[in-house]
């Protein structure tokens, strides 16, 4: 069977991941050329489902964006959907077939806590910034505000447009490319 490049089928968000995301339905059986090797679908892969490229061992760590994002509850080998218990729940629940699903879940989530770094000593806030009229007064520094009378100086708003998959990225350039456009016709008050 002819292996199909990696990169026709999925994205590896970061080195060092081992999983891929699919950017299409990938029907099982589907072969695919890896880095080193080749690996078979174990089961269909829905778009932004992810897959492993690699072995993985039961405990070992799954990563997806350089980040560890579960762990293995078995043994994974290369090209096994990846799928934790709930997943597979609302995939039968959507009717998905029996033999498009895998039979048991091969991952738990792990949500790692935050955990503030201090360099030296306690952590300590900065220092309060000052309002505008004094701020000027004392380091001559400006900043495009806007004058809220006795409650001080607000900030302009910044709208971040993202795109939540791979295949959305050329939509949201288009939709930023817009709003920007229409903004140049704008008289800012």
């Amino acid at each position: 069977m002819v292996a199909t490049p990696l990169r026709d089928l999925a994205r590896l968000a970061t080195d060092g991941d081992n999983v891929a995301i699919a950017i299409r339905e990938l029907r099982a059986g589907t072969t695919i050329e890896l880095a080193d090797d080749t690996a078979r679908l174990s089961h269909t892969v829905p778009e932004g489902h992810r897959f492993a490229v690699e072995p993985i061992d039961l405990g070992s760590e799954l990563r997806s964006w350089g980040l560890p994002f579960g762990v293995a509850t078995r043994a994974i080998t290369a090209g096994d959907y990846i799928a934790n218990p709930r997943m597979l729940d609302v995939l039968r629940e959507r009717g998905r077939a029996a033999d498009e699903v895998p039979a048991r879940a091969n991952f738990d989530n792990r949500i790692l806590e935050f955990e503030q770094q201090r360099s030296q000593g306690e952590w300590q806030p900065s220092p309060r910034v000052l309002r505008e009229s004094r701020q000027k007064a004392a380091t001559n520094a400006t900043f495009l505000g806007f004058d809220r009378a006795a409650r001080g100086v607000g900030t302009r708003n910044y709208v971040a447009i993202i795109g939540l998959t791979s295949r959305m990225a050329g939509f949201a350039r288009a939709v930023a490319a817009a709003a920007t456009a229409l903004l140049a016709t704008v008289v800012m008050a």
